[in-house]
């Protein structure tokens, strides 16, 4: 488990790794911290993810695992925490599924949103859920053509076309 906590009163934050419960493990820092913690994100991840969050704010550190990060960055650091692209084996196909439907539902990000769709889709297809990867698709072509028709259709693009319409099934 990867996790996010601030020190109250500060912009000070820790990006940590535990195998067990990030509560327990604020629990355990409390108590040689002057500051109230709070955790800020948690997510599944590895000792390597946390290396690589890391390694992408080594500019912000302040001591070991503490980081200062003003509100910019620390939206920043979210998303590169839910977002990251993990080793195949560190997370099942569903999950990967889960953590891209979670980015395109509460992030309002159409560039990130759009490719996301593309993602979604192909999960579905992985999971053995072809009809549901149609409809991934079937909103990505809402989002990108805005439920027009375009002269020159990939063949893709035209099945899913097709199946809205019913003559695909």
């Amino acid at each position: 488990m990867i996790y996010l906590v601030k020190a109250e009163g500060t912009n000070l934050y820790k990006i940590g790794y535990t195998a067990g419960k990030a509560e327990d493990r604020i629990k355990t820092m409390q108590t040689g911290c002057p500051h109230k913690l709070s955790i800020i994100e948690e997510v599944n991840g590895s000792q390597e993810k946390e290396r690589w969050l890391h390694k992408t704010f080594s500019k912000n550190r302040k001591q070991g695992e503490w980081f200062e990060f003003n509100e910019e960055t620390l939206e920043k650091v979210c998303d590169k925490m839910l977002t990251t692209r993990l080793r195949p084996n560190e997370i099942s196909t569903e999950e990967w599924r889960d953590m891209y439907e979670r980015f395109v539902r509460e992030y309002d990000s159409t560039d990130g949103t759009m490719e996301s769709f593309i993602y979604l889709a192909i999960l579905e297809i992985m999971c053995g859920n072809n009809d549901t990867a149609i409809q991934r698709l079937m909103e990505f072509k809402t989002l990108v053509f805005g439920g027009t028709r375009m002269t020159c259709v990939p063949k893709l693009i035209e099945r899913i076309w097709n199946t809205e319409k019913g003559e695909n099934k």
